[in-house]
């Protein structure tokens, strides 16, 4: 079935899309920006003056119907404190010795706070989490099953130029991945998929044929062997953008507007990106090599942090990512870098992003009540607004 917003409108979509990148651009002045979905209510905290006065001026500029849904509340703890308290406590959990336990760490936007989920809890992880970070800007969540995330390398078996999305790819050392969302800039085709399929850059291929390069740092974002180890920013970047790669395509080959569907040789038009960043209960699908296409995933959480281990077991984390559950079945290996998408009524997609990790399911890779599939994705909003080169690749749509 298509997948599709849970969100109250468009105009309440609107509304949040604009006050958090208001927040965004100024992480100092504001807190966390918060949709009601059950009333279509904006919250924008405000955590300086400078906040008050810019949140003031947004509210004069909106149209009578949401100016009415924007709330301005003050909180005395600003998005950019939040988030620098997220990325220090995962990078804690990620170097072992301290923060035992901790596995995700994000801004929750409901409660400005910053949300640590941990398999074990203990009065002194709470001691230090209350000393470092101060105990009213902590939410602790106690997740003893949460599942173990594994980097997903693992037809759309031999695709051939012009390539699609969700296809089977070799990256650089072997590693089996899929390809992702077809891009170009000008007259260069390109690909979009996980950085962590090309951590170094190099050739990415498929069974049949060469498919392009990515080039190191400037086209790929994910470090196997830095102090950072995972999500790495790209030059001169002040953002955290999950888990992406770009594969540049020679001229002699392209890439084309689709996406491999329900087979392995039936393929769906890109209608175009969606039609604004992820928000809690989006519903989607998934286009994987090892998997093919797998609808019924909903987000739980956006802009999250979370620990993810490579499949010789080492440990990095995915940064900026996304998270989404689902029961039935879980992405597989091989899926990683695959496509994120809902479904229009015409069978065309709105691409959401790249798949970038999962786990759950137990050993038959299949998720109950007890134990859901996991996925961690990157939203398409952090490639568009990156200063990577392109756009989405789309195809006509009847």
């Amino acid at each position: 079935m298509p997948a599709v917003s849970a969100a109250p409108s468009r105009e309440a979509d609107l509304l949040a899309e604009r006050a958090e990148k208001l927040a965004a651009a100024h992480p100092d002045d504001f807190g966390a920006v918060w949709l009601d979905t059950d009333t279509g209510e904006v919250s924008i905290r405000t955590a300086t003056a400078k906040g008050a006065g810019l949140a003031e001026r947004l509210r004069d500029e909106l149209p009578d119907g949401q100016a009415a849904a924007l709330r301005l509340r003050a909180t005395d703890r600003s998005l950019g404190e939040l988030e620098r308290a997220a990325d220090d406590a995962i990078d804690l959990a990620a170097e072992g010795a301290k923060l035992k336990g901790v596995f995700q760490t994000g801004v929750d936007a409901e409660t400005n706070r910053v949300e640590i989920s941990t398999r074990t809890v203990s009065p002194g992880l709470v001691r230090t989490l209350a000393h470092r970070y101060g105990a009213d800007a902590v939410t602790v969540v106690h997740a003893p099953k949460a599942p173990e995330l594994k980097l997903l390398q693992g037809s759309r078996v031999d695709d051939r130029s012009p390539f699609w999305g969700g296809a089977y790819i070799l990256g650089p050392g072997g590693r089996a991945c899929s390809s992702g969302l077809p891009w170009q800039a000008g007259d260069v085709s390109m690909m979009l998929t996980a950085g962590h399929c090309a951590p170094d850059g190099g050739l990415v291929q498929t069974r049949a044929e060469a498919m392009g390069y990515v080039l190191e740092r400037e086209r790929e974002n994910w470090d196997n062997n830095g102090p950072r180890r995972g999500t790495e920013r790209f030059p001169n970047d002040s953002e955290d953008r999950g888990d992406i790669a770009l594969v540049d395509i020679p001229d002699e080959k392209s890439s084309a507007g689709k996406v491999y569907g329900p087979g392995n040789t039936e393929g769906r038009s890109i209608r175009s990106e969606f039609s604004r960043p992820a928000q809690r209960d989006d519903k989607f699908c998934t286009s994987g090599a090892a998997t093919g296409e797998v609808c019924g995933w909903r987000t739980t959480l956006i802009n999250t942090n979370r620990i993810v281990r490579t499949p010789g077991l080492s440990v990095g984390v995915a940064r900026g990512i996304n998270l989404a559950v689902k029961q039935g079945q879980c992405a597989r290996r091989g899926d990683s870098g695959g496509a994120i998408y809902t479904i229009n009524s015409d069978g065309s997609v709105n691409a959401k992003g790249i798949l970038s990790a999962g786990g759950g399911g137990g050993t038959d890779n299949w998720g109950g009540r007890l134990d859901p599939c996991t996925l961690v994705w990157t939203d398409i909003y952090k490639v568009i607004d990156s200063h990577l080169p392109g756009h989405l690749r789309t195809s006509a749509v009847d």
